[in-house]
Formats: C-alpha cells, structure tokens, sequence
C-alpha cells in the first residue's frame, strides 16, 4: 500500500489523499476537514499510468504527485488537475520503496532496496526538462 496527501491551507481549495492499495492505479480521495469522501468533481478519481505490477510509494507536495512502481518508473502527476505530467526516469534500481518532495518541490529523492539499498537525489526541473526523452538515470544528483 502506497499513501501520499497534498494538504492545502484552509480556504485555498481541496486537500486530495492519494492511495494505491497493490493495483498499478492510484485512487484519489478529497480530505475535508476531518472527513475522507470520495471525489464529487469531473476530474478522474483514478490516475493510472504504470505499466506492471503495483505503486510502491507515492509522494506529493505543492501540488505536485510522484509515483514509483514495479515497473521500475517514477513518474510525475498534476494532483490538482489529476493528470500525466511526465515520466521522469525508467529503468531505476529498484524499484523505489519510498518517495519524498522538498517542500519546494525542486528534489525529489527515492529509496530502495536494491543492493545493499540505495537513496537517490534527483533534480525537478531538471528531469522535467529531460522527460520527452524519457528520463534518465544521468539526471540524478546522487545515486
């Protein structure tokens, strides 16, 4: 299972909870308060884009969602608009068991278990930049 929340400030709009429970998709949620409800809106309540096997760890800060999987991707989602920004990397170690954002959602940094275990520091808009071509594992920081 898989759980990320991107916490708006009062006023400012829905917060969202997003959770994978061993599916390739993620199901969005809005929080409100203290209630988890379903969403009542025409955005999609399910964000799929990974190719086999499960999410492994999901991330989200300023509205941005990072998704890893056994697919061995990590990928980048508009958790405002619930849709498909970029595949920033493939072929990672892995794969990943857990994600985090900065909270200026400039790193991204990825964990897993592979090896001996490995965390890796990767650059936003730097892979962002680079996502048409695919991502690449020459755009992380530290490996």
């Amino acid at each position: 299972m898989a759980l990320a929340a991107d916490v708006n400030e009062v006023g400012s709009g829905p917060s969202h909870l997003f959770v994978s429970t061993g599916s390739n998709a993620i199901e969005r949620l809005v929080l409100s308060g203290v209630e988890i409800t379903a969403p009542d809106d025409d955005l999609p309540a399910q964000l799929v884009g990974h190719g086999r096997g499960a999410v492994t760890a999901l991330a989200a800060s300023n509205g941005l969602l990072c998704s890893t999987g056994n697919d061995m991707t990590i990928r980048l989602w508009d958790g405002h608009a619930c849709v498909a920004l970029a595949l920033l990397a493939s072929g990672v170690a892995g794969p990943p068991c857990s994600l985090s954002i900065s909270s200026d959602a400039r790193l991204l940094l990825s964990a897993s278990h592979a090896g001996a275990g490995a965390i890796s520091v990767w650059q936003l808009p730097t892979l962002l930049a680079a996502a048409s071509s695919g991502g690449s594992r020459d755009r992380c920081l530290a490996p």
